[in-house]
């Protein structure tokens, strides 16, 4: 089989469960084609059905490993968080330990300065 088959739409696949239905009612039914024989058919409908049931179970596995992880990572970020809070407290704000874990030291920030006030007085007048 090619290995860039699409799948099938939904409606295409209750088209031809509708004609195998058709075709169980059928009793002389005797295709020349032994392919196209009814056991075949059956045989192909149970093996669809089959791998359709494993890829649902293969989903609800996926969805819970996704869980799993984003759980998991969630746990790792607010241990990080932590551990960078006690980084500060251990060492303090100002520390080059701070800076090392990616955090900005306090000293690092520019603070506003004050501006003076010039000579100059209003007079109401």
């Amino acid at each position: 089989m090619d290995a860039k088959l699409t799948p099938l739409a939904p409606a295409t696949l209750r088209t031809d469960y509708t004609t195998l239905l058709a075709l169980q009612n059928l009793s002389d039914y005797q295709p020349s084609n032994p392919t196209c024989a009814l056991p075949q058919l059956l045989q192909a409908a149970a093996d669809m059905s089959q791998t359709e049931q494993a890829e649902l179970a293969a989903q609800e596995v996926l969805r819970e490993a996704r869980r799993l992880r984003i759980a998991a990572g969630h746990t790792f970020h607010t241990l990080i968080l932590a551990a960078k809070d006690q980084v500060i407290a251990q060492y303090g704000a100002d520390s080059l330990a701070v800076s090392l874990i990616g955090l900005t030291r306090r000293s690092d920030y520019r603070w506003p300065k004050q501006r003076r006030k010039r000579g100059h007085s209003r007079t109401k007048g």
